[in-house]
């Protein structure tokens, strides 16, 4: 069985190069995305809202590593509301993966 790697956010402009570097190097790779959950192709789509527990624990739960690309777009106008949503989806997302992360079932040394 191949090891897994969870790219949350990994549908996003550094995911979609680090993905096919990931299969190259034989790894499982699983995207946590705001999309539909499918498994077409190579790479397992797995849908999330980047702020609650769900079934996408149970990868974290497997996985050898966790990558966070997750967070709003910055090429955008920065206005306030946008600054907000910027900061809120890489702090709501940091919070949601640290608690499944601490919930593992099996520990890993962390570097």
């Amino acid at each position: 069985m191949k090891p897994g790697i969870v790219l949350a956010g990994g549908s996003g402009f550094i995911g979609q190069s680090l993905s096919p570097f990931l299969l190259s190097k034989n790894y499982e790779v699983i995207v946590l995305t705001r999309a539909e959950s499918d498994h077409r192709g190579a790479v397992r789509n797995v849908h999330w809202d980047g702020k609650t527990l769900d079934d996408w624990l149970e990868f974290v739960n497997s996985a050898f590593a966790v990558v966070n690309l997750t967070g709003r777009s910055i090429n955008c106008r920065h206005t306030p509301e946008h600054r907000r949503e910027i900061i809120d989806s890489r702090v709501d997302s940091v919070r949601v993966l640290g608690q499944a992360i601490a919930r593992r079932r099996q520990r890993r040394t962390h570097l």
